[in-house]
């Protein structure tokens, strides 16, 4: 283990190497890559006890997940990750207290709490609170109460709102009755970047993108989706999805014709989105990043793109799985859904042979699957089985 310099009895050391090794597998979808989380929020765990409260209780967490042990074993690692996950929340509301009433305030209490609510999303809720909605608007508040211009450069900041932007988006968030707040789009965490720059400009992966596998402009665009099934399109979004649109029209058209032509059922901005479905362009792999892995990451963004295309069609999860849609768009859709199976297999065979793990992105696109083979026993069958 690296020189953190933490302060560590017995059991914590344990805890803590083996929440280093479970986070290779648990938080990180695309390998080959840094540990930015880790190795930004170690450092800072010497330093704040609320940090280190916080890890401590997400490795408990991920060792009741793993089922490794007893049952008298599970039943007591349940118990010290509850406690340690309340002796963060109890930390972490003294220092927003503090802060409150400093002027100006520290800059190292601002980190602590950013970097523990973070840790915090990563653990989950106990398993009797099943309203995501109120963390998620706690988080989007906390980000917007503090003065973190002077932080915007630094990675973990970016990391903690782009998080909570994108647990926001109500495309990701079964279940939930309240409206997204849109804070994706309004913050501006991944303006659109052209079809040219995508591809000619490679950059390496953000935080954001190495833990959850997505692109930023996929979620981008699943972001725009949300607004227009929501019915949220304010003049903001409405520019922004009119913007995009001409810019990736005319280079788009015979992908366009195929899976983006406007149906005489949808609206105006579905239609659109559609067409920016169709248009979107994957990122560029970075050149360290082995043939295999980005085979990989390839087939699971064109995974999360058709889901997208499926989800638009389909008006999202709330609305009932019986009303029928154009019958080219349900063409597509089951042409749609067995390529995602077939990719689904392969990338749960690499997992499994190869230890990548960009399978973990995986679980929206399954949901949208499942949601769309409702009545098909035989598809149904075919996707549970691997």
């Amino acid at each position: 283990m690296p020189n953190w310099r933490l302060k560590l009895n017995g059991r914590e050391n344990q805890d803590i190497r083996f929440l280093i090794h479970s986070c290779q597998r648990s938080i990180v979808a695309i390998g080959e890559c840094s540990r930015p989380l880790l190795d930004e929020i170690l450092p800072l765990a010497s330093e704040h006890p609320s940090i280190l409260s916080a890890l401590l209780a997400y490795s408990a967490r991920l060792r009741v997940s793993s089922g490794d042990g007893s049952a008298a074993r599970t039943e007591g690692s349940k118990r010290n990750a509850l406690d340690r996950y309340q002796e963060t929340i109890t930390k972490v509301q003294s220092i927003l207290s503090r802060l409150q009433s400093e002027n100006p305030v520290n800059d190292g209490d601002v980190m602590e709490v950013l970097a523990s609510c973070l840790l915090l999303t990563l653990f989950g809720l106990p398993e009797q609170v099943h309203n995501w909605s109120v963390h998620v608007t706690g988080m989007i508040a906390l980000v917007e109460s503090l003065d973190i211009e002077g932080f915007r450069s630094v990675p973990l900041v970016r990391y903690l709102q782009t998080v909570a932007a994108h647990l926001d988006i109500s495309a990701f968030a079964l279940n939930r009755s309240e409206a997204s707040q849109h804070k994706w789009l309004a913050w501006g965490i991944c303006p659109w970047r052209s079809s040219t720059s995508t591809i000619d400009e490679p950059t390496e992966f953000t935080t954001f993108e190495i833990s959850s596998g997505y692109p930023e402009t996929l979620v981008t665009v699943v972001a725009l989706i949300s607004a227009v099934i929501e019915g949220q399109i304010d003049d903001s979004v409405a520019a922004y999805i009119n913007d995009i649109y001409q810019g990736i029209h005319p280079v788009q058209e015979q992908r366009l014709a195929e899976y983006g032509s406007p149906q005489q059922t949808e609206s105006y901005w579905t239609s659109r989105m559609h067409a920016i479905i169709a248009g979107w362009e994957p990122p560029m792999v970075p050149p360290h990043i082995s043939s295999t892995l980005s085979l990989a990451l390839t087939t699971a963004w064109e995974t999360i793109r058709k889901a997208a295309h499926i989800y638009l069609t389909r008006g999202g999860f709330a609305t009932s799985i019986y009303i029928p849609v154009a019958p080219r768009r349900q063409r597509v859709n089951q042409r749609y859904v067995r390529e995602m199976i077939v990719g689904l297999q392969s990338l749960i065979t690499l997992a499994e042979k190869k230890g990548i793990t960009i399978a973990n992105a995986m679980i929206w696109p399954m949901t949208v699957i499942g949601n769309e083979i409702f009545n098909d026993y035989a598809l149904q069958a075919e996707l549970v089985s691997e």
